[in-house]
């Protein structure tokens, strides 16, 4: 689909593997309806003008897939500054995060990836991916926030699986599905607040593989 857009754009998202993608995917489609959502979350503006500009120019409303053509029905466009994440923030001492589809976390010279959603994990994914492209006077305090979430941050209660998710690799990687609680010791610092501010950023990103 972007390649029919624009070939060079295609090449600046994939161009290595070992950068932070500068967009996240996720499908969903209910059991009971034959209706596909597939969201697309974009973190720059190029890239996000560039595809609502395609994706309303086009004439049938179709789209083709993995060579599976979808009628689109609606589209519907959302823009999230990045400040607006920030002045909505608030301090939390309990969370829950839902892990609806197989997430795993990279382990630097590991050849599979954690499969167990630790809190600094967890948040160092969410950090880079915010730091990545917050503009400047929004970016988190890394070197601070780490460390306080690995001494404060812990897994209370969860309910977890693996589950095998094929995106495409010779092979099929592994990750957790549903749900896990997390309480914050510290919770009336303000590092609290970036929690927060991660998790719900992390709604409309991947929060790990």
């Amino acid at each position: 689909m972007i390649n029919d857009m624009d070939p060079k754009l295609v090449v600046k998202l994939h161009e290595s593997n070992n950068t932070i993608k500068p967009y996240s995917i996720s499908v969903i489609q209910r059991r009971s309806s034959p209706e596909i959502l597939f969201k697309i979350t974009l973190f720059t503006e190029d890239i996000s003008d560039k595809l609502l500009k395609y994706l309303l120019s086009l004439q049938d409303l179709s789209i083709e897939i993995q060579h599976q053509k979808l009628t689109l029905i609606k589209i519907k466009h959302e823009q999230i500054p990045f400040e607006g994440f920030i002045k909505s923030a608030r301090k939390i001492a309990k969370f829950q995060i839902q892990f609806k589809r197989p997430t795993y976390f990279n382990m630097m010279g590991k050849p599979f990836g954690l499969r167990f959603p630790l809190p600094e994990y967890v948040f160092g994914n969410l950090i880079k991916t915010w730091n990545a492209f917050a503009p400047i006077g929004c970016t988190a305090p890394a070197e601070d926030l780490i460390p306080w979430v690995q001494k404060n941050v812990f897994m209370s209660s969860y309910n977890l699986r693996t589950k095998q998710l094929n995106i495409g690799k010779q092979q099929p990687e592994a990750g957790c599905t549903g749900w896990a609680t997390y309480i914050v010791k510290d919770h009336d610092n303000n590092l609290s607040s970036w929690l927060d501010i991660l998790l719900r950023f992390g709604e409309i990103s991947n929060i790990g593989g």
